[in-house]
């Protein structure tokens, strides 16, 4: 923590010098400045997370006197207006006066071209894959309530990947929960499951800690707060949807933005089933033995989903319905069937399943999902000695395949 305390105070240093050499150049008073920070920090809760300390960054403008009239604001004011990233390249349009393209998403917040915010405006909050770890969330916010949906509900809060325990912070807030000198909120965050829905009230609950998601007396507000980001990420056409090692096979030439644009993707279908499947509830069944079948492969990755999540609580599912879903043509499907066998107790065939995949052709991203989950279920040192030969390490994705390895071998 003093360590992050003196980056910043080194950056703020160094934000001053710029602003002294505008003022030494001349230019200060012709010079819009605008000053923010990348997302959260490498602490717990910081980056990779969707509470307030990961995603309420810092953001001051300056502006000169001769650009007064392109701010609504007076100097010193503390604007409480939810602003977005997406919203900067708007704002520094309006600012030289032009019109963002039609295709562009986000508001002008400043400028001539600058947009009041809706009465009820949120901000759309997200997170994928961040490294080698996979973890689908989604979030609302309006400054003063937080919704927060897992995709993943399955995994644990704390982000398990080499990157976070390269940093002494992270190991030793681990030691300190493996020696049980955590309860309560701290002692959760490395347990899973993380549950699928948060709720948080921000005023009261500022460090969102008082998860009110099960609470009755706020369903009205957690059901509003659903459906609205459903179609947000609908209105967003969200490629988050579809898992990232499908991108290549479902996009080919082209982007998975185009693709699920296009007449072949049905995302009011999709989103449905992705939220029924980490609802975990028994009523959905007949829906997923249903989607599991389907042509369409995110629609059977959402199916076998709501199928591995159900068996986290559920057992009883037909072992054959799961061990036919083990032949399917996607890597990650049949990842995520091998773990529902192994939340049932069919361990061996879900073994089995998975150390043998691992020698199938198959795209990093897919082999990285794989990977992981054999971490989880500490199953990394089965693997057969020299499981990596073969696979051309070159590239992002395979330096982070290239990493187990490395992890294997300790």
């Amino acid at each position: 923590m003093a360590r992050y305390h003196d980056r910043i105070t080194s950056m703020d240093e160094k934000v001053g010098k710029i602003i002294d050499e505008l003022e030494s150049a001349g230019l200060a008073d012709n010079t819009i400045v605008i000053y923010m920070s990348d997302h959260g920090g490498i602490l717990p809760r910081g980056k990779r997370y969707l509470q307030e300390t990961g995603v309420n960054v810092p953001l001051v403008v300056r502006i000169p006197e001769k650009f007064k009239n392109l701010s609504p604001f007076k100097t010193g004011d503390r604007v409480t207006e939810p602003v977005s990233f997406v919203d900067f390249s708007p704002t520094l349009l309006s600012l030289a006066g032009i019109d963002k393209p039609e295709q562009m998403q986000g508001r002008a917040f400043l400028g001539a071209k600058r947009k009041e915010p809706a009465a009820d405006e949120m901000e759309f909050l997200y997170a994928d894959r961040f490294d080698e770890l996979y973890g689908m969330r989604r979030g609302l916010t309006d400054g003063k309530w937080k919704y927060i949906r897992n995709f993943q509900p399955h995994l644990p809060n704390a982000p398990y990947s080499f990157y976070q325990f390269g940093q002494p912070g992270w190991v030793a807030y681990q030691k300190a929960w493996k020696e049980e000198e955590f309860c309560g909120y701290h002692k959760a965050l490395w347990e899973p499951p993380s549950g699928s829905e948060q709720l948080f009230d921000l005023t009261a609950d500022p460090w969102e800690k008082n998860n009110l998601a099960n609470d009755p007396a706020h369903s009205g507000k957690l059901a509003a707060m659903r459906d609205r980001l459903k179609s947000t990420m609908i209105q967003n056409q969200d490629t988050g949807l579809v898992p990232e090692p499908m991108f290549e096979s479902l996009a080919g030439d082209s982007t998975i933005a185009t693709y699920i644009q296009s007449d072949a993707f049905d995302m009011n279908k999709i989103i449905d089933l992705a939220f029924a499947a980490t609802e975990i509830n028994e009523k959905h069944l007949p829906t997923f033995r249903e989607a599991v079948k389907s042509k369409h492969p995110v629609e059977r990755y959402w199916a076998v989903t709501g199928l591995m999540l159900l068996t986290t609580k559920f057992t009883k599912l037909n072992v054959d319905e799961l061990t036919d879903i083990l032949k399917d043509k996607e890597p990650i499907i049949r990842t995520t069937a091998a773990e529902a066998l192994w939340n049932i107790e069919k361990k061996d065939i879900a073994v089995k399943s998975l150390i043998t995949d691992v020698s199938n052709d198959m795209h990093p991203t897919a082999l990285l999902h794989l990977l992981n989950t054999l971490r989880r279920l500490e199953l990394l040192y089965e693997l057969p000695e020299g499981w990596e030969k073969g696979k051309s390490m070159k590239g992002a994705d395979f330096d982070y395949i290239q990493r187990f390895a490395d992890q294997i071998k300790k």
